[in-house]
């Protein structure tokens, strides 16, 4: 999970303080052992949640685990429409690894009970394996354990697999944003087009090509004659600039690269034609 990923959800997570906090619940499903990393079975919960929760207007924020066993596991907050605290009995006794059913008949009541063997009738008949449902005791310890404890969790998931989602009404960062200011944005730019030049468009290529101090010796020296190409729009002479990039190393850069990366430097160039 990268940085802005983990900080898109972290600002949902932390939107569900506006809710009661006797309507938030903690679900976790986990996957059957003939189902380990199976891809159909997580798109059956997606189907799942889509059926259960939409219908109920319940509000998710789901992250998907790898578990050491070669398991899926869902955890979800839920946001139930309605403050179900008074349908909880000793909420301090209830245990978060019991089986649903021990826990729905010693705890749950009303509505919230009637909502547990939903689930269990669905869960069973989407084949999703163990699962259970309990309140939300600790949401800053909750969020912490969804964000920190499971970051990087993505790169071991199976393919095609989100590490995390939300309901649409829960989403707090809407689009793409950048963490840096307009002048960092820039330089970062004037960087990455030096280096294409140079025939290297990872960071490490420079390193490895150029040596270690490839930043002062090549990047640093070129960082003002990018910057002035761009600030006078001298497209020819970038172009001319990143096809050297190209004879360079011809087999790790291609002309597509030039063209993504003249549309970030040139990014509001004006269409020529048309007229009345």
């Amino acid at each position: 999970m990268n940085n802005k990923s983990q900080y898109k959800l972290e600002c949902c997570l932390k939107g569900l303080d506006r809710y009661p906090i006797g309507s938030l619940f903690f679900l976790t499903v986990t996957a059957p052992r003939q189902f380990s990393g199976d891809l159909k079975l997580h798109q059956k919960m997606t189907s799942l949640t889509s059926n259960l929760f939409g219908r109920r207007q319940i509000k998710y924020v789901k992250v998907v685990e790898l578990h050491k066993d070669g398991r899926l596991h869902w955890h979800f907050i839920l946001v139930l429409p309605w403050d179900a605290g008074e349908e909880v009995r000793d909420i301090d006794a209830v245990c978060t690894k019991a089986e649903q059913t021990v826990i729905e008949k010693a705890h749950y009541s009303g509505a919230l009970l009637e909502l547990s063997k939903d689930m269990g009738t669905k869960m069973k008949n989407y084949g999703a394996g163990r699962f259970n449902m309990t309140p939300v005791k600790d949401l800053k310890a909750l969020r912490f354990y969804l964000t920190k404890s499971l970051s990087g969790n993505d790169s071991k998931l199976p393919k095609g697999v989100r590490v995390w989602s939300v309901s649409k009404d829960l989403k707090v960062v809407r689009g793409d944003f950048s963490f840096h200011s307009k002048r960092a944005q820039q330089y970062r730019l004037s960087m990455r087009l030096v280096s294409f030049s140079l025939g290297c468009v990872e960071r490490e290529e420079m390193k490895d090509r150029y040596g270690p101090r490839w930043w002062y010796h090549l990047i640093r020296p070129e960082i003002e004659n990018v910057s002035e190409m761009i600030a006078y729009d001298q497209k020819m002479d970038m172009i001319h600039y990143l096809v050297e990039g190209r004879r360079i190393n011809p087999a790790g850069t291609t002309n597509k690269m030039v063209v993504e990366l003249m549309k970030k430097a040139y990014p509001k160039a004006e269409k020529r034609g048309g007229g009345a």
